[in-house]
């Protein structure tokens, strides 16, 4: 099992890197239950075809599993997947919050909308 296999197969792209998060919140609110990938959606924000390539890659890389012709997904993670996924979101929020800290300070000094 390894998440950093998953997101290292994806785009590193900033817009994707926060889908995966995103994915990942509304994962860990729905443990253990079966998803499919329109819930996973409306529950994240993100969009359904993005999200159904993220659950393809996340399955890939055993932090889903998968059921049913119609897939349904489930976030059952054990210990040590939990730690990785806390880590990586730990890290994904500090970014955020690192982003949204330069565009402030840039705005104060230079104006802006």
């Amino acid at each position: 099992m390894s998440l950093k296999r998953a997101t290292n197969s994806l785009p590193q792209d900033r817009e994707t890197q926060m889908a995966i998060q995103e994915c990942l919140l509304a994962l860990q609110r729905h443990e253990g239950e079966w998803l499919e990938v329109g819930r996973v959606a409306v529950a994240s924000g993100v969009p359904e075809p993005l999200s159904r390539t993220i659950l393809r890659e996340l399955v890939r890389a055993s932090v889903l599993t998968v059921e049913g012709e119609t897939p349904r997904y489930r976030y059952a993670p054990d210990r040590l997947l939990a730690l990785e996924v806390g880590s990586f979101l730990r890290r994904s929020e500090a970014r955020t919050g690192k982003l949204q800290d330069n565009v402030a300070r840039f705005r104060e000094r230079y104006g802006g909308r």
